[in-house]
């Protein structure tokens, strides 16, 4: 879509800075927008000398390279000057100076003023600021390039200088050891890749700037360059990462239990010990029937465990012989209701998509092989992927899925991944949806009262 023609624009000097500021038409009338940038009177950009005695300039100037290095073409100004606060110290709340130190809008002010930057606003109709980005003019290129180097845009290469920051800037000789061996890997021609134990590794993936290994190694790398003793939050630690993307406190979360095994396996410490909070997300999983954690007996006709305490438990004890996967709370409700607790069923609740500490669980349950294993959930769509996540991880031989229990329901069209999936029981609850519809599991409660039976004699498929 064609940039609009602006209804006009304003344009006014103060000092070394020079604000403009655009108004465009809009379904609600004229959208203002700023920029902010060095008065061509000026000159040119400031050259990188005078930049350089200024700490938290330089400071700023090296996050702004790390972005730029990422293939960041903007970040959010408000972002910016909070990483620039929390790591200045004795800083106290973004834009104001501690004792000695100017305030991060000083700093930034200053930048522009020098040409380094530019800044760009989106006003409201009373011309307030709702947002502001920071970008990188083509003399604060040259500045950037004089300070830190060229950008190296092979993968490799570019792999190799972020290690050795990293390794510059590290504290701990723990994490020290772990980067190092990264960048001999890269020294001596092999492909760099981070241990997960059990087999398991995360390889390099060339020209991905956001594979996981860079972002694992970014992770560890900052929590290197902390004082020793430090403890951050997990959340926070991915929010100084990628200050200025949206959601930066989220861009770590499919990561954790990786990065939880690269810490065990790589140095041999949890992340708890490296002084990082928050790792583990507390979830509950309820359950109803026989299962004593270390022995323990847990009160209550449907209680529930936390992920927090799975993890501190050695062996859970049981005397069931059937275990039931349920999708929801209301069908764990029913059966506990029901009472098959007291005729050896062991009932768990996935609350939705199974989390890992309920895998944990599972791999702690005493004589799980030996169990008939049913996985009961909705029929639908998102039914079908729990099962594809729980078939995967239950052993084989002994796991049943609940089929459709043939109730017409919405109409719904099933990816043919599904319907063509290797496991067959998969391809049998595909064929059951695609044929009579969207079923939920409170819908055929009615059926298990009624004595329709198709929990009561699981048959493997």
């Amino acid at each position: 879509m064609p940039a609009r023609e602006p209804l006009f624009t304003h344009t006014d000097s103060q000092g070394d800075l020079e604000v403009t500021t655009v108004y465009v038409p809009s379904r609600h009338g004229a959208r203002p927008s700023r920029r902010v940038t060095r008065s061509a009177a000026a000159g040119d950009a400031v050259p990188a000398a005078v930049i350089v005695p200024e700490d938290s300039a330089r400071q700023v100037l090296l996050l702004l390279h790390r972005a730029r290095a990422k293939g960041v073409q903007r970040v959010s100004e408000p972002a910016l000057r909070k990483t620039i606060s929390s790591a200045a110290t004795g800083a106290t709340t973004a834009g104001t100076p501690a004792a000695g130190r100017p305030g991060t809008l000083a700093i930034i002010d200053s930048l522009i003023a020098k040409g380094v930057l530019e800044r760009h606003e989106n006003l409201d109709r009373q011309g307030n600021v709702r947002n502001s980005f920071l970008m990188v003019t083509p003399g604060g290129d040259d500045i950037l390039e004089s300070l830190f180097g060229p950008i190296v845009r092979d993968s490799l290469a570019e792999l190799a200088q972020r290690l050795e920051e990293h390794l510059r800037a590290c504290r701990r000789p723990e994490i020290a050891a772990l980067l190092a061996r990264q960048a001999e890997l890269i020294r001596s021609g092999r492909v760099p890749a981070l241990e997960l134990g059990d087999g398991g590794s995360i390889v390099f993936a060339p020209r991905q700037d956001n594979s996981s290994y860079a972002k694992i190694v970014d992770f560890f790398g900052f929590i290197g360059s902390r004082p020793p003793g430090e403890v951050l939050d997990y959340k926070e630690i991915s929010g100084r990462l990628f200050a200025g993307e949206k959601d930066s406190v989220k861009y770590l979360e499919g990561l954790r239990p990786r990065i939880a095994a690269v810490a065990e396996s790589e140095i041999g410490l949890s992340l708890e010990d490296l002084g990082v909070a928050g790792t583990h997300l507390l979830y509950w999983v309820p359950y109803h029937g026989d299962l004593r954690p270390d022995g323990a007996v847990i009160w209550g006709e449907a209680p529930a465990i936390s992920t927090r305490d799975i993890r501190r438990v050695r062996r859970f004890a049981t005397t069931a012989t059937i275990l039931v996967l349920v999708e929801n709370r209301a069908a764990l409700d029913y059966l506990a209701g029901s009472g098959v607790g007291a005729g050896g069923w062991l009932v768990i609740c996935t609350d939705g998509m199974p989390k890992l500490g309920m895998y944990e669980m599972l791999n702690r349950v005493e004589h799980l092989e030996s169990m008939t294993i049913l996985t009961w959930t909705d029929w639908d769509i998102g039914g079908l992927k729990i099962t594809e996540n729980l078939l995967a991880h239950l052993p084989a031989g002994v796991t049943s899925v609940v089929p459709h229990p043939m109730l017409q329901g919405r109409k719904v069209e099933v990816p043919g991944s599904y319907m063509a999936h290797r496991d067959s029981r998969v391809r049998v609850l595909a064929e059951g949806i695609s044929r009579y519809g969207e079923v939920y599991q409170e819908e055929s409660l009615s059926l298990l009262a009624n004595g329709h039976g198709f929990l009561s004699t699981p048959t493997h498929q």
